[in-house]
């Protein structure tokens, strides 16, 4: 990527396969910095497991869409999950890191999920973030304000 690269679109590189084996593609800070905190897209093919990397802030929208997950570990360090981040997976396990605060509408949507616990730190829910699931148990805590 150019270095005077400063955006890169919603799912812009989604469902396509990287060159020289890569994974991810990050966005830099905007103010230039070279620390990789979002994940903008995944490109390859389809995975099961996924842990995010520490370190890790955001997770963009449609990161990891229509790619066969069954299971996700979010680090401590991610504070917001975009929209349709996760969606339409075969999600049976994921586990959501304490920083995280937001969770995008239509984030985990569409997947295998049957139970959740949302950590304390968790303040807004987007609509439908968990719909069409399999839930049979919740756990929501007293911090969030909005779903």
């Amino acid at each position: 990527m150019p270095s005077n690269l400063t955006s890169i679109g919603k799912a812009a590189f989604n469902n396509n396969k990287l060159p020289n084996g890569q994974a991810f593609i990050y966005a830099r800070n905007m103010d230039g910095s070279e620390d990789l905190t979002t994940v903008v897209s995944y490109g390859g093919a389809q995975l099961e497991n996924v842990m995010i990397p520490n370190g890790v802030l955001n997770i963009g929208a449609a990161a990891f869409s229509w790619i066969g997950l069954t299971s996700v570990t979010i680090p401590n360090s991610v504070i917001n999950i975009g929209v349709e981040a996760f969606y339409n997976n075969g999600l049976t396990n994921i586990i959501i890191g304490s920083g995280v605060t937001n969770i995008d509408e239509y984030a985990f949507n569409t997947n295998q999920l049957t139970s959740i616990v949302i950590p304390n730190s968790v303040l807004n829910i987007g609509n439908d973030a968990f719909n069409n699931n399999q839930l049979a148990s919740v756990t929501i805590p007293a911090s969030v304000t909005n779903i």
